[in-house]
């Protein structure tokens, strides 16, 4: 069970300066336990609040759903940490995926690198399991995996946003949107 699912915590990427506005917001369309998290907002909702949020919100870009978190010291917690993932319930080896990372208060500064670690240790959980795993960061076609944020120096938030859908993790065919 993914960290969202267990707590239905989410976060909410705004615009710098909007975060007050932008709660404001989450707040009309049902969203609970606001708090700022640095470049958006933490949010808990039920199903149909998520779904006010994805379709009405205007000053929210995104809504990531956390799939763990964990103390980081160091990029090797990173990498140990992400492979521990049981990425096939989220990724098909078949298909590709990119990683991008932004860093803010962490021990590790650079983000390429932080990305490049998480997409190694994604790489290398499919290999251990027999299954191939692509890496495309230019690619807008198949998965996105965004990797968020190292939070005050030890959390991290993995989030998983799959292109041409709305909601994260909607069960639709993506061939239907198009």
């Amino acid at each position: 069970m993914f960290a969202y699912q267990q707590d239905g915590r989410f976060f909410a990427q705004t615009a710098r300066g909007l975060a007050e506005l932008a709660s404001a917001e989450l707040a009309e369309l049902g969203a609970r336990d606001i708090e700022d998290g640095g470049g958006g907002l933490y949010f808990s909702a039920d199903a149909a609040g998520l779904y006010r949020v994805n379709y009405c919100s205007r000053l929210v870009s995104r809504v990531l759903a956390p799939l763990a978190e964990f103390p980081c010291p160091a990029e090797q917690t990173l990498y140990d940490s992400a492979q521990a993932i049981e990425w096939e319930r989220i990724l098909s080896p078949d298909r590709t995926f990119a990683v991008f990372a932004s860093v803010a208060d962490s021990v590790i500064t650079h983000a390429h690198y932080a990305a490049l670690r998480v997409k190694d240790a994604i790489a290398d959980y499919f290999r251990a399991k027999n299954m191939f795993a692509n890496m495309d960061r230019e690619s807008q076609a198949g998965h996105f995996m965004p990797f968020e944020k190292l939070k005050k120096l030890s959390e991290v938030l993995f989030a998983v946003k799959e292109d041409m859908h709305l909601l994260f993790k909607r069960l639709i065919d993506p061939a239907m949107l198009r």
